[in-house]
């Protein structure tokens, strides 16, 4: 489904979407014309996610952006309720459901974006909480070179994306930017003419010119893949057994996987894909590389850190990846 944008004007911070939103009264009448809006300013703010909180009397619309939750509006309820239908309809969720939880996506277009949105609807007490989070479809920023590795970081993956067949295994805690360095590397590969499909619940972001699998159990899915002839397959996250036993079976069969795995520190992958049904013999052969990585705040160039207009009074504007590249002999 695709929303086309209204005028807007250009901010580039939080603080700039406050101050628009302060002179701005949505029409009850033009539900889609608001969620537009809505979203063109999350997106030119930085905001990750869109959040409308239900009230006895009104809706919060909040913004979450370099992690921080702001409050920026506030809406009727009528017109909470035909933006709620509205998004209900554009993810393909059933409009008619009140009562409980549902999960979906849809795709809007803001001026020359295209913008992935993952939609949650939760049951509340005052109403239905609404979660949108935001991922740019084309991921143009989604760049190896960019995401914060250092030269010869950069250089050693580049090097081991040329290996026909075994696991690169992309690691750190939840939210530490696994799958934005996941989709990175697929990027990277894609622009080596490597043939692509990947395996993922969800499906996060829309990739062009290679095939998306999307499957919540991992069973009976590697035929399906094999049927596409690919070099190489990515794995979304390995968190079941059914997820190792896909990976396997994949590098068996000649195929070189990437997967991203949640564990707080290095000395943990090991152990993991031990949980996940991997032998040691089968990682010493199998695994070719691990990127560990967290996410470091990035000081604001103009106060140094100390908060000003610019970066919204929070010392930074944005986050990068902190890498810790190893080999599987480098990992024992």
């Amino acid at each position: 489904v695709i929303i086309y944008s209204m005028p807007l004007s250009e901010i580039k911070t939080l603080s700039g979407a406050l101050e628009l939103f302060d002179g701005i009264s949505f029409d009850d009448n033009s539900a889609k014309e608001a969620l537009v809006y809505v979203l063109e300013g999350a997106q030119k703010s930085g905001a990750s996610d869109v959040i409308f909180l239900p009230g006895d009397e009104f809706t919060t619309l909040k913004y979450r952006t370099r992690g921080n939750l702001m409050t920026v509006k506030t809406l009727s309820v009528e017109l909470y309720n035909n933006l709620l239908r509205i998004i209900k309809n554009l993810s393909d969720l059933n409009p008619n459901e009140h009562l409980k939880v549902q999960k979906g996506k849809g795709t809007v277009e803001i001026k020359e974006s295209v913008v992935d949105i993952g939609v949650l609807i939760t049951p509340i007490d005052e109403g239905e909480k609404c979660i949108l989070g935001m991922s740019d479809s084309k991921i143009r920023k989604f760049d190896l070179e960019n995401i914060g590795l250092e030269r010869g970081d950069l250089k050693k993956i580049m090097n081991f994306c040329k290996e026909k067949n075994g696991l690169i295994l992309i690691a750190g805690e939840r939210d530490s930017g696994k799958t934005t360095t996941a989709y990175a590397l697929v990027r990277y590969l894609i622009s080596l003419d490597r043939r692509i499909v990947t395996v993922e619940n969800p499906i996060f972001y829309t990739l062009l010119d290679i095939d998306q699998i999307e499957n919540k159990e991992y069973e009976d899915t590697l035929e399906g893949v094999l049927e596409k002839d690919p070099d190489i397959v990515f794995v979304d996250k390995l968190e079941t057994r059914e997820a190792g036993e896909l990976v396997l079976r994949a590098i068996t069969n000649g195929l070189l996987v990437i997967s991203t795995v949640s564990v707080k520190g290095p000395e943990e992958v090991s152990g993991k894909l031990k949980d996940l049904g991997m032998n040691e013999f089968l990682i010493s052969k199998a695994l070719k590389l691990v990127i560990f990585q967290n996410l470091l705040g990035v000081k604001c160039p103009r106060c140094g850190g100390d908060g000003c207009r610019a970066c919204d009074r929070t010392g930074v504007t944005g986050r990068t990846g902190c890498f810790t590249i190893l080999t599987a002999e480098e990992l024992t």
